[in-house]
């Protein structure tokens, strides 16, 4: 009998003690994982996933957070407390940046423009617009009226819309998305392999062999904009009527604690 109660209270002892030690390790692996790859530019790094609540977490640590959190972008680039996501989606058809006989079309935007430098082989530099995240506010300060029609700026009005278009509504990545610089553009082409393994391991989009919309005005001439291939990184000068260009989007993130 004694035997028996000292078994059975044993038992009950082991049960809570093994609940106790799991209860502890997932807490162990929140505080870790949470503290040591969120915030602090340093820790954080292209490739890197950005989670709905602003959290970034390594991808290799994705399969554990998508449990809790719904995935919305990927680190494209870093610098110190402040980064930039890619949207995990792009437009599902090619698209115009500016059709013909509009005013977007036929205007210089001196504020976004920017130059090229180098080839293929040698690879891209580029000059004057480098940031793309007030290129739109440019575009409609210059074009008050024309911008009101979503059909003027089809790649601007992508991304202006992403964030409700992609189910964002109740969180911080709502609004901000933007079209990014051509620097910003071939920053992403340059680092293909490792965002497409990141793209790929959250359901987002393939790059393929197709080429992007940037939102920087070529420096020479009216009707052209900048693009870039990711089949081999070629940076195009495109006139903004032609219809095969897809997009990707671009948010600004702050590196702050969850």
């Amino acid at each position: 009998m004694i035997f028996s109660i000292f078994k059975s209270e044993n038992f009950v002892y082991n049960f809570f003690m093994k609940k106790f030690y799991f209860l502890c390790c997932f807490l162990f692996i929140v505080v870790f994982v949470g503290c040591e790859f969120y915030g602090g530019g340093s820790k954080v790094q292209i490739g890197d996933i950005v989670l709905s609540d602003g959290r970034v977490v390594p991808v290799e640590h994705y399969s554990f957070w998508k449990r809790i959190y719904e995935p919305v972008g990927v680190v494209v680039g870093v610098s110190g407390n402040n980064a930039m996501m890619m949207g995990l989606y792009k437009s599902s058809n090619s698209m115009s940046w500016a059709p013909r006989d509009t005013f977007g079309y036929n205007t210089k935007f001196v504020e976004i423009q920017a130059s090229r430098f180098g080839s293929v082989e040698s690879g891209y530099y580029f000059s004057g617009d480098l940031i793309g995240r007030d290129n739109w506010l440019d575009v409609c300060n210059s074009d008050s009226e024309g911008v009101l029609e979503p059909k003027n700026y089809p790649a601007f009005y992508f991304a202006y819309n992403y964030g409700s278009d992609f189910y964002y509504l109740n969180s911080e990545f709502n609004n901000g998305w933007y079209l990014p610089s051509v620097s910003e553009l071939y920053a992403v082409f340059e680092n293909k392999e490792v965002l497409q393994k990141s793209l790929n391991a959250v359901g987002g989009f393939d790059f393929g062999n197709n080429w992007y919309w940037s939102s920087s005005q070529a420096s020479s001439a009216n009707e052209g904009v900048y693009g870039v291939s990711f089949i081999k990184g070629e940076v195009n000068n495109n006139y903004k009527y032609c219809p095969a260009g897809y997009v990707i989007v671009f948010h600004d993130l702050n590196l702050h604690e969850v």
